[in-house]
Formats: structure tokens, C-alpha cells, sequence
């Protein structure tokens, strides 16, 4: 629900801004001679033209479902937005410091890169279906697992910075929407804000600090509990045995009693 609500907020925008043509909308995208925490998540919701956007939405559908899936649409809005929060800051900030403030930067590619390296923590083995085509003759689907995806496109990004150098560009900016998904993972991760349920790449990698999931903790639950019935079982058996032996006693005819008694202290006579 949250990411279909957010490819149609992205596409709307779009075309109410201009469908690219940002000239009188260079307030919402990313302005590198300012801090301007507003443009941090507006820039995200922007995009130059319509090869940009539907680019985006395809990725942003491929990952977004299977995050939304672990979160629900309620967080995955969250999460997303902090993402692009987070995505926004540490590409205006530097800039701004560091450099001449020229240029800017909009889209939601940052983010979508983001959500590719929480998938890959969250659910490395999943499954993405392409679609290819070559000539008229070849034509189907294929499963590819997230983690393949995930070092596919970040070999790419790294090898076009190592080949341009470190500068604000395209891939730079996919790099750092990837630096900004993976420690929202871990922490999510680690404080047990979402259940992977022992698919995590940290469980698969047989790294328990970060893999143990709810279920091994369920699984110990389970286990205390059992004692504990099996302690309270005993307690309530034993509470219950000596109440009817008080009852038997209760019951006892005192003549009975009080013969047993006589015999008790002849017999003690006869010993003396």
C-alpha cells in the first residue's frame, strides 16, 4: 500500500512540476548553496524527466514490497522518509561546506539505493523477477536473489567513482544512499524493530549479535515457560495432596482415634 501510495505521489508531482522542466520548482530539489532540511525530502520526490522517474519506480516497487512486507505500511512510510532525510543531509551538508555550492541534485534514486542495501541485510535471498528481451525470439524471466542485485549495482557505482574520481556526481550519490540504508538496517535489525525471522544476512552468514531473530527468543520463551508450568503443575500436586490428607485426618471417627491412642499407650506399658 505505502509503495504503490509513494510511486503515485512521485509520478503526480512530476507531472505537476513540469514533468522535468524545474524551473520554477528549484525550491524542492537539493540546492548545494544552502541547508535547507526541507529540500531534504522534497528533492526525493522530484525527477528530471520520465525515463528518470519510471527507472526509479520500477526499483523503488521491487524493493519497497518486500521491505514493506517485513514492516508494514505504517513504518515502510517512516522508514522512507528518514531515509530520504537522511539521504537529503549528507548530500547538501558537505556540499554546501565543502565546495562552491554550485549545482543540485533531485530524485530518488539516493533512496532507492537505500532501500536496495536494507534488502540486502533484511532479506538477502529473496528473489527479483526480470524481465528480458533480445530480438523478437528471445524473450522471458529470470530470478535473480537481492544480494546478487545489491553487488551488481554497487560494483558498478564504485567503479565509476574509482574511474572519476571523488566528486558530487550520479554515483557518488548512489553510494551514499547505500552508506545511509545500511546502518538504519542494522539498527532496526539489532533492536529487533523488525522480525527477518532467521533470513537476515547476518543469520545466514551464522552471525548471532545481529541474526538472532524474535524467533529464537520466542523459541526461549517457550522453553520458560514449560519449566515453569512444570513447576507450577508440581506445586499445585503437592498443595493438593497434603489439603486431602488434612481432609482424611479431618474425616477420622474420634472413637477410632481415641482407641488408637488407648492401644498406643498399652502397648508402651507392656514395653516398660
Amino acid at each position: 500500500m505505502a509503495t504503490i501510495g509513494i510511486i503515485v505521489t512521485n509520478t503526480v508531482l512530476f507531472v505537476l512540476t513540469g514533468m522535468g522542466d524545474c524551473g520554477g520548482y528549484d525550491w524542492l530539489i537539493l540546492e548545494f548553496d544552502r541547508i535547507n532540511p526541507f529540500q531534504w525530502v522534497t528533492s526525493a520526490f522530484m525527477h528530471a524527466s520520465w525515463s528518470h522517474l519510471i527507472g526509479n519506480m520500477i526499483f523503488l516497487w521491487c524493493f519497497g514490497l518486500v521491505i514493506e512486507g517485513k514492516l508494514g505500511w505504517k513504518r515502510f512510510s517512516l522508514l522512507y522518509l528518514g531515509l530520504a532525510l537522511a539521504d537529503g543531509a549528507i548530500g547538501q551538508i558537505p556540499m554546501f561546506v565543502f565546495t562552491d555550492g554550485q549545482g543540485g541534485a533531485l530524485g530518488a534514486s539516493g533512496v532507492i539505493f537505500a532501500l536496495l542495501a536494507v534488502a540486502v541485510i533484511w532479506a538477502p535471498q529473496n528473489d527479483i523477477h526480470f524481465f528480458y528481451v533480445w530480438s523478437w525470439l528471445f524473450y522471458g524471466t529470470i530470478e535473480i536473489p537481492i544480494s546478487v542485485v545489491a553487488f551488481f549495482y554497487f560494483a558498478i557505482e564504485f567503479l565509476q567513482v574509482a574511474w572519476t574520481g571523488i566528486r558530487m556526481s550520479t554515483p557518488m550519490l548512489h553510494l551514499l544512499g547505500m552508506s545511509v540504508g545500511i546502518p538504519f538496517a542494522i539498527f532496526m535489525l539489532k533492536h529487533q524493530l523488525v522480525d527477518c525471522e532467521g533470513w537476515d544476512l547476518f543469520s545466514r552468514l551464522g552471525i548471532q549479535p545481529f541474526g538472532a531473530s524474535r524467533v529464537s527468543n520466542e523459541n526461549d520463551t517457550a522453553q520458560v515457560d514449560s519449566v515453569l508450568d512444570r513447576i507450577h503443575g508440581a506445586s499445585k500436586l503437592a498443595v493438593t495432596t497434603a489439603i486431602t490428607d488434612a481432609t482424611t485426618q479431618a474425616k477420622r471417627d474420634p472413637c477410632a482415634t481415641a482407641f488408637e491412642a488407648f492401644g498406643n499407650a498399652v502397648r508402651s506399658d507392656r514395653m516398660f
